[in-house]
């Protein structure tokens, strides 16, 4: 059995962020996540910052914080689908 460790770039959670209705900037995650506020990645000063952010962690960490709507509901809002 091969473990693997599934990554996304900041870029792509800031996308998916803004899908599920949250404000979100890449500068905003990278803060974050240097914070400690945002469990779900990890930042390694070399010279410059490098960020991981962890798939699995992001999407559990999204999932405890979302609701599910229908699709009506959030087009009209302007809120994600999560």
């Amino acid at each position: 059995m091969k473990l693997i460790v599934q990554t996304m770039t900041v870029a792509d959670v800031v996308k998916v962020m803004r899908e599920a209705g949250m404000k979100s900037s890449p500068a905003r995650v990278m803060a974050g996540i240097k914070q400690g506020v945002y469990p779900w990645g990890d930042c390694v000063v070399m010279r410059s910052p490098e960020y991981t952010v962890y798939r699995k962690m992001f999407e559990q960490w999204l999932k405890e914080r979302g609701e599910t709507v229908e699709p009506d509901e959030g087009a009209a809002g302007g809120e994600g689908v999560v």
